[in-house]
């Protein structure tokens, strides 16, 4: 099958702001390090699938949407806020 023929939709959850809670502001070193590497690891991940798809069939053949970042976010596992 010819790249031309494929399209690739990439839908997101949406990155959020970058935030220090207080366990992280008051627990050292041991707790930024932890914080910043799993942070950094997840979004380097999902950057790479998303680059590896341009790769292989062609930026123009590659959308993504990403949901914007909300003052009132819904948690994946909160059902009731999402049945209303």
């Amino acid at each position: 099958m010819p790249g031309e023929s494929v399209r690739i939709l990439s839908i997101g959850t949406g990155e959020g702001t970058f935030t220090v809670d207080e366990k992280a502001r008051n627990g050292g070193a041991k707790e930024w390090a932890f914080m910043r590497s799993f942070s950094s690891a997840a979004r380097a991940k999902s950057k790479n699938a998303l680059g590896q798809a341009f790769l292989l069939d062609g930026k123009n053949n590659v959308v993504r949407i990403d949901v914007p970042e909300s003052a009132d976010p819904r948690a994946l596992d909160d059902v009731e806020r999402a049945l209303e």
